[in-house]
């Protein structure tokens, strides 16, 4: 790659790392977009391509949350679990639908992404682990986001952030660090399951890594000081925005 096009692959980095940091979801709803359409993918290559990189940049955002204890262990394990069969069966699925169909369905998730995000309850720092909350919710909840993480290439954390704070009854301060944890545990299930379909373009993950690295330790940090709900629902505008143009461009 050229140097101009991996200052560029930096520059959006930061951009997908900071939505992570700062709002525990979103970073890999602009990945896989981004990766399909300025550096040319293929669904296929560009959902794996996507898993490393939000990966990555959800590890850092989570090391970042646990340090201002912001992490539920016993929690993210649970989801975690629950998810890694989800994984490989929208793995599965993925093989199955063709590049138009799934950019279709893609727009038609950034549309829901958007739309969830934008009604995600304000933080709030009442709120534990829900004694009675029901075990099979949470796998359900678990495994649903574990086939969008192995269909779309995505972590899921616009679904994961509601579903720990309305089913599992974490704060919201908790539930974003928490979903981090998930999305790396999902986001590797479901690189695993796509291991030898394909080269990856290892300059392009290092240099969005690069840049989202840096934007997933400062959103990480500026997630304690900054209005979460405007942020939220301002990026949850964009997101709609976009979303709508790929379901244009690829309706059936």
């Amino acid at each position: 790659m050229t140097a101009p096009a991996l200052a560029l692959a930096a520059a959006l980095g930061v951009l997908i790392g900071g939505s992570l940091g700062l709002l525990g979801a979103g970073g890999s709803l602009l990945t896989v977009p981004i990766l399909i359409y300025v550096f040319n993918q293929g669904p296929v290559e560009a959902t794996a391509t996507s898993l490393v990189i939000v990966a990555a940049n959800a590890l850092l955002a989570a090391v970042t949350h646990w340090r201002q204890g912001g992490v539920v262990w016993r929690v993210a394990l649970e989801f975690g679990v629950a998810g890694v069969a989800g994984a490989f069966a929208g793995f599965w699925l993925n093989t199955l639908v063709a590049g138009r169909t799934f950019l279709f369905l893609f727009g038609l998730l950034m549309v829901a992404g958007a739309a969830a995000m934008a009604r995600r309850p304000q933080a709030r720092d009442e709120g534990t682990v829900r004694p009675g909350r029901s075990a099979a919710a949470t796998a359900g909840a678990g495994v649903l986001i574990g086939v969008l993480t192995g269909f779309f290439g995505v972590g899921g954390g616009f679904i994961v952030v509601p579903a720990l704070h309305l089913i599992v009854g974490l704060p919201m301060r908790h539930a974003v660090g928490t979903s981090l944890v998930i999305i790396v545990i999902n986001s590797l299930t479901g690189f695993a399951a796509r291991l030898g379909v394909g080269a990856a373009n290892w300059p392009l993950i290092l240099a969005i890594m690069a840049g989202g690295a840096a934007g997933a330790v400062l959103g990480g940090r500026a997630a304690h000081r900054l209005p979460g709900r405007t942020l939220a629902r301002a990026f949850a505008g964009v997101l709609a925005l976009a979303g709508l143009v790929v379901i244009i461009r690829h309706l059936p």
